[in-house]
């Protein structure tokens, strides 16, 4: 076999296997011309193209330390980032964290016209731009997996649904579990808490690892609860290489044994899941009670949790915590952790509970709830607070096309999905 048709297939194998090369010493022997050739194809199976600007910044800085040859292929490297696919934050700190540009007043200067060139696309129709458009070809099975009673009967499965296609594949088989939280971190899928069959309301944590098909014990949660919200949160610097990535989970209730007067205990509390520790951290109670209720998470560490039922009305409130990385330094106990913790912002429209949301393009995407006078079709869109907005702001928009209260609000290839009860 010849040197060519060799190194195409390394290229090839590269390309499929690409987040695992990066962390060998072969990404970082690779010249510059055949890594230009991998960032180039649009088939390139990466789960984020912030990925692919760390693993830039990997090359140019073998052993921890810049190379100044490598760093000349920068400029070049960066403009075969879909910079449309990443996230307005992440754009944001690279242009502020002189580490990463090494001071080149050129690579700022080109980060700077792309963030430009993004932010302001009506301004550049005439000019080239300044980085790749095209984008990758999806990276993994745009499929999603619904955890849940099937419609035909008492049988409880995890199905594999391309919605594309309508497409549907059983991959798995589940207790029956009622108002569990759902989240998924890498190739596991999270089953939190929830009431099951034969344990009542559960602090059990399961995990469905989606490669083997098969479900792990995960350690349990404190506090046990049903109808709680779930998000995933990253906290840290991913550029600096010190993120960390957590499962926060918000509210809910329980009930309480017999000689303890019975009835329903309703929740303020908030725990954080540690994957590396396998471990369950207290964090300061929300100011509210909060059952039926969503949270969504930022990609600055920021956590909102919107609506719910207090035990008795439901809420229209808003409150948000920032995450950052001295965590779990925090205090957890008291109305002063709480306050300095958990702060206010702008209410939704009305109040409601059972309600769903989902992060999206850099905002905020609530659909359906339940209030007072049924299922609701409304969908509102949350500007997260900022200099010019100090509460953030709402937009209504469309409604959807039937109510829907506890249903999941899913994001695949850049569409969402309202998925689950409906109610006409």
């Amino acid at each position: 076999m010849t040197v060519e048709p060799l190194m195409a297939a390394c290229l090839q194998h590269m390309k499929i296997y690409f987040e695992a090369t990066v962390a060998t010493d072969l990404f970082l022997r690779l010249p510059a011309d055949q890594l230009l050739t991998l960032l180039q194809a649009d088939d390139l199976q990466v789960d984020s193209e912030e990925k692919v600007f760390e693993a830039i910044v990997h090359w140019v800085n073998p052993g921890g330390s810049r190379d100044p040859d490598r760093a000349e292929h920068l400029p070049q490297l960066l403009r075969e980032v879909r910079w449309l696919e990443t996230n307005p934050h992440f754009r944001r700190q690279l242009i502020e964290t002189d580490s990463v540009v090494g001071g080149n007043v050129e690579h700022l200067r080109l980060l700077s016209l792309i963030d430009n060139w993004i932010s302001n696309p009506t301004e550049h129709a005439e000019r080239q731009c300044p980085f790749n458009m095209n984008r990758r070809a999806a990276s993994f099975p745009a499929s999603l997996l619904l955890f849940g009673e099937a419609s035909e009967g008492n049988r409880w499965s995890i199905v594999s649904y391309d919605p594309e296609t309508g497409i549907e594949e059983v991959v798995g088989r589940m207790r029956k579990r009622f108002y569990a939280a759902y989240i998924t971190l890498e190739e596991n899928v999270f089953s939190i808490g929830g009431w099951i069959e034969g344990q009542g309301v559960s602090s059990r944590v399961d995990v469905f690892d989606t490669k083997e098909r098969r479900w792990k014990l995960q350690a349990p949660l404190i506090i046990r609860r049903q109808q709680h919200a779930a998000t995933l949160v990253n906290v840290g610097d991913s550029i600096k290489g010190n993120n960390e990535t957590l499962i926060l989970v918000c509210g809910g209730g329980y009930n309480q044994p017999a000689d303890c007067g019975g009835g329903w205990q309703l929740l303020r509390a908030c725990e954080i899941f540690d994957p590396l520790q396998c471990r369950w951290h207290i964090l300061p109670s929300m100011r509210e009670k909060r059952v039926a209720t969503t949270a969504v998470a930022l990609q600055d560490g920021r956590v909102f949790c919107f609506g719910g039922f207090d035990g008795t009305s439901r809420l229209s409130t808003v409150e948000f915590c920032c995450l950052q990385r001295n965590w779990r330094e925090t205090k957890s106990h008291g109305a002063a952790a709480t306050d300095t913790f958990w702060k206010t912002a702008a209410p939704m429209r009305f109040a409601r509970s059972k309600l769903a949301g989902a992060y999206f393009r850099g905002r905020i995407i609530i659909v359906g709830g339940y209030n007072r006078k049924g299922g609701l079709s409304s969908v509102d869109m949350f500007s997260p607070p900022d200099a010019e907005r100090p509460l953030g702001e709402w937009t209504e928009l469309t409604d959807m096309q039937q109510p829907r209260h506890m249903c999941f609000l899913l994001v695949c290839n850049e569409r969402l999905f309202a998925i689950g009860r409906s109610f006409a």
